[in-house]
């Protein structure tokens, strides 16, 4: 019987902690007989990146999602100038794409 192929989506890792992170959670998964499988870590394709994650995930049993940091501030003010202001600290942000402006 094939061993069953797992789907990890994660972004590029951006520090050697992630790195370690990512690389120990693809080892546990190898060490319960599954196959870890990630799109430019192990498995490379031509096609549009979503094509070529749609294909992958179809032959996968399934799927592992890997948030991790990517945009950390230390202070910020959320609605600001409104009734509804809120000081932030220490805020980390985990989704893709999105940019600060800095001034």
């Amino acid at each position: 019987m094939d061993q069953p192929k797992v789907f990890i989506s994660v972004g590029g890792t951006s520090t050697p902690s992630q790195e370690d992170f990512v690389k120990s959670i693809e080892d546990r998964l190898r060490s319960e007989n599954l196959i870890p499988n990630t799109i430019g870590r192990n498995t490379f394709s031509s096609d549009s990146p979503l094509k070529s994650i749609k294909g992958l995930m179809d032959e996968c049993s399934g799927i592992l999602v890997i948030a991790l940091e990517r945009i950390y501030f230390e202070s910020g003010i959320e609605k600001r100038g409104s009734a509804n202001e809120i000081t932030l600290s220490t805020t980390k942000l985990l989704l893709p794409g999105i940019k600060l402006n800095q001034r």
